[in-house]
């Protein structure tokens, strides 16, 4: 449930935002950690209140693997883009987030100790925006997996894994608008 206070304040900062931008893009550190689909009910209202005070994009981060993208009247919320890169190795007993949330363990050994233990948390993607002075005017995403040296690994059409990328967000997104097409 959303705090009314917190949730009063985001809207005023929002319209205070779009008094002097072409676009306002809200960044949310938010979400369920892990756990792919599992999106909080307090999301959806927060980024509904979001785009009625007039936020143009909100782009989620922090729940370490790619969620829900969803559109509300046009505009489109990233629930979570996964992480575009790791900066450590994570310890062997990490792994126990695998098992903890029920998810799958990562079958490449190399990645156990890199991705908290389970194969999701390697993928991400980039979010894109054409921004101009009327706005937002196309929103996209470019999937990408995070390789053994701990970077994104941007995929590209015709590879097998961007073909898996683009299955698995329309799996997360299913329940919300949206709608996916390869340019």
């Amino acid at each position: 449930v959303p705090y009314q206070e917190d949730l009063a304040a985001m809207e005023a900062d929002i319209r205070k935002a779009k008094k002097d931008a072409h676009a306002v893009i809200l960044v949310c550190h938010w979400g369920i950690h892990h756990i792919p689909r599992m999106i909080p009910d307090y999301q959806p209202l927060y980024a509904e209140a979001a785009f009625q005070a007039g936020a143009d994009l909100i782009l989620g981060h922090h729940a370490h693997v790619p969620k829900a993208v969803a559109v509300h009247n046009g505009k489109v919320c990233f629930h979570s883009l996964g992480n575009f890169m790791t900066s450590k190795s994570w310890k062997e007993e990490d792994s126990i987030y695998a098992n903890r949330f029920g998810l799958a363990v990562d079958p490449d050994p190399d990645f156990i100790n890199l991705s908290h233990g389970h194969a999701d948390a390697r993928r991400s993607m980039i979010g894109k925006a054409v921004i101009t002075r009327n706005g937002v005017e196309k929103v996209s995403f470019i999937p990408a997996l995070i390789d053994k040296k701990l970077r994104p690994e941007i995929l590209k059409h015709g590879d097998p894994r961007f073909d898996d990328a683009v299955k698995f967000m329309e799996w997360v997104s299913e329940g919300y608008n949206h709608k996916f097409t390869v340019e």
